[in-house]
């Protein structure tokens, strides 16, 4: 086993503590889009983690047939077990998936975690039924932070606590111990939507977190992500990208 799945393989017993229901039900809420709710539709997660979009999607459509892919078999274990009908433990870049197969292929927070990303989207092609969907997720890499961020994520999380607020929500509250993954990449939405059009995916729609966003206004907000959720969404639409914390974007084949 390499030392990369070694560290996945860790970062999955870690994940099991990190709470992300809000998160996946914001994917739904962009899914619905496509999703036709009566109708049999093959659905491929890569990077489907502990099945937890698997689960919503299930819960939530009559007929469906779910394939979940991850490199953890931690991970897929636990997949299994929420009901996901296939698990199979494999590379992003290598899917062990027959040509047009699935109707709707989804993938949350993973291109920026593969060593080549346009390998990883010609995948997601090659397997998707002609006129189906693919849908990205990606967090931003543009926050208001900027330079700022790796000094800041850096410091122990004593220190983090007692900065100021503002220098707070420009960081991630969690221990990143638990959340830093063996490959760590940043890409901008435009350089995702170029590599989508250059392989020849029409771009259907794109979108972020502060327009779709489940989230419920937090009391006691913890990260930028959750404080402009208690804005006026008035205010929210005139934000300006650095604002945003994660991309969504649905392209069809």
């Amino acid at each position: 086993m390499s030392n990369v799945l070694l560290e996945y393989e860790k970062f999955a017993k870690r994940k099991r503590e990190l709470a992300e229901t809000d998160f996946y039900l914001s994917v739904y809420g962009f899914l619905r889009m496509v999703i036709k709710p009566h109708k049999k539709q093959t659905f491929l997660e890569v990077g489907c983690g502990k099945g937890d979009l698997m689960l919503i999607i299930r819960n939530r459509t009559s007929y469906s047939d779910l394939i979940g892919i991850d490199v953890a078999i931690n991970m897929l274990k636990e997949a299994k077990l929420k009901g996901v009908d296939h698990c199979l433990q494999a590379d992003a870049s290598h899917l062990p998936i027959r040509d047009d197969a699935a109707n709707i292929l989804i993938s949350s927070e993973v291109i920026e975690h593969v060593t080549d990303p346009v390998a990883f989207l010609i995948e997601m092609k090659r397997v998707s039924k002609p006129q189906g969907f693919v849908i990205l997720t990606f967090p931003n890499c543009l926050p208001q932070y900027l330079l700022l961020y790796p000094l800041l994520r850096s410091l122990p999380m004593g220190v983090k606590r007692k900065l100021p607020k503002l220098l707070q929500l420009s960081i991630p509250y969690e221990d990143p111990s638990k959340t830093e993954q063996p490959i760590d990449n940043t890409y901008t939405s435009l350089q995702v939507l170029k590599w989508l059009k250059t392989l020849g995916f029409n771009i259907v729609s794109r979108s972020s977190d502060l327009q779709i966003s489940s989230l419920s206004k937090p009391k006691d907000y913890h990260n930028l992500s959750e404080f402009t959720q208690t804005l006026p969404r008035r205010v929210l639409r005139r934000l300006p990208v650095i604002f945003h914390y994660r991309f969504f974007i649905l392209a069809q084949k």
